[in-house]
Parts: C-alpha cells; structure tokens; sequence
C-alpha cells in the first residue's frame, strides 16, 4: 500500500496516519496463512541465509552504487522505497503496532545505515525474499519456497 496522502500535506499527519494505514494491517493470521510463531520463525531461519548483500564504506549498496560518493537514496539499495510503501507490509501481528510506529522514518521508511529496522520476525514477505545479487536472487528462491510452505508447515 502506497502512502500517498500521509506526507504531501493533503491528509493527516505522520505517526497517526501511519498508526491508522498500520492499524488496517493487524491480523491474527500471518501472510500466506498460518500463525504468526511459525511464520516468525521461518523469518528468522531466512535472516541467516547469505543473500550476497554488499555494501561500500559509505553504508551504499553495491548494487546500486554512486560513483560520486555517499548519496542516501542509492544508500538503501532494494530498499530505497520502503518509506512510499511502508516498509511494504501487508500483515502484522497485533503485538508489532506500536513498536512500527516507533520505529517508523516518513523519509527513510524503516531503512537506517545499519540496515532494517524492523525485527526480522516482523518483516514484510517482500523484504525477506527480494534482493538484486546474484547470490541473492538464487536464495530468494529458497526464502519464497519456504514462506510458501507456512499453511503446509501449520498442519503438520
């Protein structure tokens, strides 16, 4: 969901009309179906896979590097657009509203130097699979198939 009317003036204000958007997003039931335990737990299975990330001395992806130095934009790599999307999340546990809403920047989205912001359990499918390395795209892969698994994973 694209925030569009929160930040150019024309709507409410910032942290409540992210606490609103975000609001929207609370369910009981992970993405793809299934619990949030499990789910979260295969979050965190993905975060230690190597999806081949580099970054420059600037904190700068490699995939999207400036030549003309640090730049914050290109800083963020893949996750350039997360503030316009919300960290691109569709669902979120009841428990992770207002640790998101804290953790939230209107111009960076969830994105810091240091990487996400977002605890790896919470994070939204797209950020858990996409990454533009070649390695990376390889473990996307891997990451997709094992979050389609969660309804399969629940029964068994």
């Amino acid at each position: 969901m694209k925030c569009t009317t929160c930040y150019d003036g024309t709507g409410c204000e910032g942290a409540r009309c992210l606490t609103t958007q975000l609001r929207g997003m609370v369910s009981d039931t992970a993405p793809l179906g299934g619990s949030w335990a499990i789910r979260e737990d295969v979050a965190t299975r993905i975060g230690g896979m190597d999806f081949g990330c580099d970054f420059n001395d600037c904190g700068e992806c490699a995939g999207q590097h400036n030549s003309s130095g640090c730049n914050y934009h290109r800083e963020a790599g893949c996750c350039t657009d997360c503030a316009a999307y919300i960290g691109y999340l569709k669902k979120i546990p009841p428990e992770a509203l207002a640790p998101l809403v804290a953790l939230y920047n209107p111009h960076l989205g969830y994105w810091t130097p240091g990487g996400c912001s977002i605890p790896q359990k919470w994070r939204s499918n797209t950020c858990l699979t996409y990454h533009c390395m070649p390695v990376g795209n390889k473990t996307s892969v891997k990451a997709k198939r094992m979050l389609r698994c969660l309804p399969i994973l629940e029964v068994v």
